[in-house]
Parts: C-alpha cells; sequence; structure tokens
C-alpha cells in the first residue's frame, strides 16, 4: 500500500494556526484554573501523591505510572496541587494534535481539523484536564500506539506493530484498560488480513512481544505480590452477585452523552448506523475496532453490577476520529453535516468554558447540582488542621483515620509534619492500598487520636477510646458539612 506520513509539529504550527492558536488557548485557559482553584486534591490524587513518596512496580489498586509520574513532579516542583495537576491540559493538548495528525494523513486536513476539537472540547477532557488521573495518564500513550499501529496496518510494518506493542505497555502501566487496545488491534488485523491470517497473527504476536517488554515490571511485581493489583480489578467489578439489570445497562450508555456531550453522541450515533453508505466505511470499521468493544464491554458490566461512566475513556480517541471523518465527507448526509457538527463543538465548549469558571472560583453558583460534586475536593485543609491541634494537645504522633479517604487526604496535607496517619485493619486482610501499607501495628506505640463519624461509633477494637476529645465541623457545600469526632485511646495491644 502508499506509504502514509504524518504532518510533523512543524507542519501543523505553519498550516493550522488558528486551530493551533485554539488549543493552546484552551490549554492555557485551563492551566490558570488549576494555578487559580480553592479547589484541593481529591482523595484519588492524594492517593497517587502518597504513592510516588515510595516509588515502586505497583500499588493495591493501580500500576505504577501515576505513582512516577507524582514523584518525579514532585521532585522537579515541590508538593504541591497545581504541580501535580498543571500537565494534565497538556497532555490532552498533544492528544488532540495527535488526533489531528493521524485524521489528515488518512483522510484529511478538515478531519483533522473536527477530530481535534472535538477531544479538545469533550465533557470528558474538560473535567479531565483538572485533575491528574490514570485516565489522562493511558490515554497519551494509547493515542500514540493507535496512530503506530494503523501505520503498520497501511505498510505491513513488523517493527511498527512491535513499537505499537511498546507504546501500549506503557498504557498498561498506566491503567490495565489498555488491554482494550489489544483486543481493537486483533479485529484490526482480522478485518483487513482475513485472507492472511498467519499474517495477521504473527503481527498481533509482535504487538504482545512489545507490550509484554514495557509492562513487565508491573507484571513480575504482581506476581510478587499475589496478584494484589488483578485482584482488586475483580473488587471493582464485583460480579459475586450480579444483578443483570437491562435499566443499568440503558443507563450507563445514555451517560455516554454526558462524557462525549449530547449532540455529538447523536452524530456519532447517526454515523454508525448509516456506515455502509457513507465513503469512510472501510477506514470506519478499524476505528470501531477500537471505540465499540469497550463501550460494549462496559455496558455488560453495568447489566451485570455497575460500571462509571469514564470506564469508556479509551473509546473515545478513535471516536473523534470516526467523528472527523464523518463530517468531512463529501456528501454531507442530514444530521452527519457542518452545521451539526459546529452545533456539537459550540455545546461541548459552552459547558468547557463553564468548568474552567467552576474551577478557576471553587464553585458552579447558580448551576450547582443539590449534590455539588465539588463538596469533595473542600475543607481538607481545615480537618488537617483541627486534628493536629488535637493530637498535640493529648501528645499523640499518630492519627488514626475512619477511612481511606481521610486517610488519603490527611497523609496529604501532613506529609511535611511530624504527624503519622493510619488506619485500623480490623479483619486483617487488606482491603486498601493503607490497610496494606499503613495499618496499626504492634510496634505502633500510643497515645493514638482516633476519628469517627459524627455519630462517634467506634470499632470493637477501640471500645476503650475516651472521649469524644474534640471535633471538627466544616461546611463543604450549601447543604453538607464534614463533621467528625476525635477520640484519644493510648494502646491498642
Amino acid at each position: 500500500m502508499q506509504d502514509v506520513r504524518y504532518p510533523s509539529l512543524s507542519q501543523i504550527l505553519s498550516t493550522e494556526r488558528w486551530l493551533v492558536t485554539f488549543l493552546i488557548s484552551l490549554c492555557l485557559a485551563r492551566m490558570g484554573a488549576i494555578i487559580l482553584t480553592p479547589l484541593e486534591f481529591g482523595v484519588d490524587e492524594a492517593q497517587y501523591w502518597l504513592w510516588g513518596q515510595s516509588l515502586d512496580f505497583g500499588y493495591y489498586s493501580k500500576p505504577p505510572l501515576i505513582g512516577w509520574y507524582l514523584g518525579f513532579m514532585d521532585f522537579l516542583f515541590g508538593s504541591s496541587t497545581i504541580a501535580a495537576r498543571i500537565t494534565a491540559p497538556i497532555i490532552h493538548l498533544l492528544i488532540a494534535l495527535i488526533l489531528y495528525a493521524i485524521a489528515s494523513a488518512y483522510h484529511s486536513a478538515r478531519a483533522g481539523r473536527w477530530a481535534a476539537l472535538l477531544w479538545a472540547s469533550l465533557p470528558i477532557v474538560s473535567l479531565g484536564s483538572f485533575v491528574i488521573s490514570t485516565d489522562t495518564l493511558l490515554l497519551l500513550p494509547w493515542v500514540i500506539a493507535l496512530a503506530l499501529f494503523l501505520r503498520a496496518l497501511r505498510q505491513d510494518n513488523t517493527l511498527l506493530f512491535f513499537l505499537s506493542g511498546l507504546v501500549i505497555g506503557i498504557g498498561i502501566l498506566a491503567k490495565y484498560a489498555a488491554v482494550y487496545f489489544l483486543l481493537g488491534a486483533v479485529i484490526s488485523l482480522l478485518i483487513t488480513h482475513a485472507k492472511r491470517p498467519q499474517f495477521a497473527i504473527t503481527s498481533f504476536a509482535t504487538m504482545i512481544a512489545g507490550a509484554l517488554v514495557t509492562s513487565a515490571p508491573n507484571l513480575i511485581w504482581n506476581a510478587l505480590n499475589r496478584g494484589v493489583t488483578f485482584a482488586h480489578l475483580g473488587e471493582n467489578a464485583d460480579l459475586n452477585q450480579p444483578l443483570y439489570s437491562l435499566e443499568n445497562a440503558l443507563q450507563f450508555l445514555l451517560s455516554q452523552s454526558a462524557v462525549i456531550g449530547p449532540v455529538s453522541f447523536v452524530i456519532l450515533c447517526a454515523i454508525i448506523l448509516r456506515l455502509k453508505r457513507l465513503e469512510i466505511a472501510q477506514s470506519a470499521k478499524i476505528l470501531l475496532a477500537f471505540s465499540l468493544p469497550v463501550i460494549a464491554i462496559m455496558t455488560v458490566q453495568a447489566f451485570l453490577k455497575t460500571a462509571n461512566a469514564n470506564w469508556t475513556a479509551t473509546a473515545w480517541p478513535a471516536m473523534c476520529l470516526l467523528f472527523g471523518y464523518g463530517l468531512a465527507q463529501t456528501s454531507p448526509k442530514k444530521i452527519i453535516s457542518s452545521f451539526w457538527g459546529k452545533l456539537a463543538l459550540s455545546v461541548n465548549l459552552f459547558a468547557a468554558l463553564i468548568i474552567i469558571a467552576g474551577v478557576a472560583v471553587g464553585h458552579l453558583g447558580p448551576l450547582t447540582p443539590a449534590s455539588d460534586p465539588l463538596r469533595r475536593l473542600r475543607g481538607w485543609e481545615v480537618l488537617a488542621n483541627d486534628v493536629t491541634a488535637i493530637a498535640k494537645e493529648h501528645n499523640a504522633a499518630i492519627i488514626v483515620a475512619d477511612r481511606r479517604a481521610e486517610a488519603a487526604l490527611l497523609s496529604w496535607h501532613l506529609h511535611d509534619t511530624d504527624f503519622v496517619v493510619k488506619v485500623l485493619d480490623e479483619d486483617n486482610r487488606a482491603g486498601s492500598h493503607f490497610e496494606l501499607n499503613h495499618a496499626l501495628s504492634n510496634n505502633d506505640v500510643g497515645p493514638f487520636i482516633v476519628m469517627t463519624g459524627r455519630d462517634g461509633t467506634l470499632p470493637e477494637t477501640l471500645k476503650d477510646a475516651i472521649g469524644p476529645v474534640g471535633e471538627s465541623i466544616t461546611q463543604i457545600s450549601d447543604k453538607r458539612n464534614r463533621h467528625k469526632l476525635f477520640f484519644k485511646i493510648e494502646s491498642l495491644f
């Protein structure tokens, strides 16, 4: 087949100045919001940061890349939410440019613009640009691996298949959802090389070899640690008592319209339903191989139990390319047209601006929903100050948190103090990173300050605790307070 070369960054900068200017401006606005925001770390961010203070080849609930990344940022810039989060919008900018390069090489520059703009405006990207997450670190190697794979497919190039595998192996170090890429790859090879099964098998085996090279450190770590991270995947799926709920599955599918924007969702559905009548049918099949299986698997998971809307994150790079290909075709088909495409981007960008403003000021104003999800990012520093004041008063060096959230956020806020945050593992069966690595032991010397919820309920092991000796009440939203009670206990063992 004829070779296809991706445009270089300098070529994109010279030929797509308005597009690049817009993407960079959006990125800078998001970075500005990160700098200005009063919102604190979320639970997962705080836990990932803690991992970065003790580098390893794996952790309780995730592969190691997020810990390595935050440890590196902490080393370069010190411990701050800005240092941890500031590259998230830059990563999404790079993904948008790579999608432009892929679409322009395999279809047209017009398709590239649509794909890049849709990615930059996706609601899931708007939210993901303000936190540091495993999804963000996965998606960059995902699109790089996709670019390598598509070119390998065009050239029948064994080296490129291997390189694609190497890169997706890095993605596996970010999040195990990267293995969906290998599923998309094998389906694509079967579609394009149906008459050459031996070549398809060899190419896929080459990719697997590449992926094993880069993901090997974590695989070996899991083998040496009883597969703890793999076991956590089963806990997340929670399929021991399936629900078989069609309502859950339908709600999950409808939730994807919030992930990519309602108008974008309708356009993509139209493209898929009318695929045979469009000019892009053959190339679209490959893109669908990297997206529909992910959505299908997560829909089945929702049917069996439950699934979070963002669990399909890896489906959307290929869907953005499909969006670009469909809107750039020479014969528009009703809703698959520039008018509807511009409406889709306008709706998404309006939501993106609201999110930027909300993050910058720390609230969504009159648009705040009753549950106010931002409440989880408020009040932790106040709690840390309150509990340390009580700990100092009672000469306690160890604070016993009541939940993973409290353990993670207090560990973050107290990292530059002499206080140590631990948890109580009552059943001697590690059910979280903290129970595995930061549980109270016989070697810990009291007195301890023990934290509980507002009802003051203590575990049986702590029934001899004195108190409450203090409390912390922090307003975290218009309708909710974070209310904690503190107890003192001299010794647990």
